[in-house]
């Protein structure tokens, strides 16, 4: 799969798919909170008078979007995304509203309450 011979110290990335040992339910047990994921904004939510304190972030891989504090987070230097891949008008707040309870994002005339 890979085009070029994998040497020592090099960073590599795999899907946890592709891990032989040890199986995914021991693995989950190993996993720490320093572990480092990436993933697509899908919409900001406010918290109390504070705008925009929480991002709800689509992880690839993780089947529910996580909720994660804005200050938290490390923007990628490029944006991977295509207008192909942008929702179309009212789409993602729909998608949302079935999923989170905070429902659209700030702003959105849809949305049902903020984040504490």
């Amino acid at each position: 799969m890979h085009s070029q011979p994998v040497t020592n110290g090099q960073t590599v990335s795999f899907t946890l798919r592709d891990v032989i040992c040890p199986d995914l339910v021991a693995l989950f047990e190993h996993i720490g909170p320093e572990l480092l994921v990436s993933g697509q904004v899908a919409c900001l939510s406010d918290s109390g008078q504070e705008k925009d304190h929480f991002a709800i972030v689509d992880i690839e891989g993780i089947y529910t979007p996580l909720i994660v504090p804005v200050a938290q987070l490390r923007a990628w230097p490029l944006d991977s995304r295509h207008e192909s891949d942008e929702p179309r008008p009212g789409e993602e707040a729909e998608r949302l509203s079935k999923t989170f309870p905070c429902g659209a994002p700030a702003g959105d005339p849809n949305r049902r309450r903020d984040l504490p």
